[in-house]
């Protein structure tokens, strides 16, 4: 099992201690259906940007099937306009998944909201 760790201290803890990321092959689509319309922090310190995930689709193409163990699905957030986020992989805080990786594009501007777009596509053991 690989664990990564983050480089924020445990409270209470030695400082050279830190809090376990939870690896992202461990969140599937089942885990994140339960948080759409939750907050999910992108960044860290005072370039913490919070984004609403708002909706999850398939990407499964038409008229295939999933092999055993894949899995294919966009994950939509929004999130103000007024402090858009490049396109590039940031450490992500949720409430109940914790702390993980994720690589999120941009996925358009309406009106005062910005969107972003996360795509996984993988096998999962």
């Amino acid at each position: 099992m690989v664990l990564l760790w983050d480089k924020r201290p445990i409270a209470g803890c030695l400082p050279y201690l830190t809090a376990p990321v939870m690896p992202f092959s461990r969140l599937t689509w089942d885990s994140f259906l339960p948080f759409t319309n939750t907050d999910f922090t992108f960044g860290e310190g005072g370039n913490a940007v919070s984004l609403r995930l708002i909706d999850m689709k398939d990407a499964k193409p038409e008229g295939r099937r999933y092999r055993k163990g894949q899995e294919s699905f966009t994950l939509k957030f929004q999130g103000p306009f007024d402090r858009p986020l490049a396109d590039k992989t940031y450490r992500v805080n949720h409430f109940n998944l914790g702390d993980f990786d994720l690589f999120i594009t941009n996925g358009g501007r309406v009106r005062r909201n910005q969107y972003y777009v996360a795509v996984i596509n993988r096998i999962v053991s």
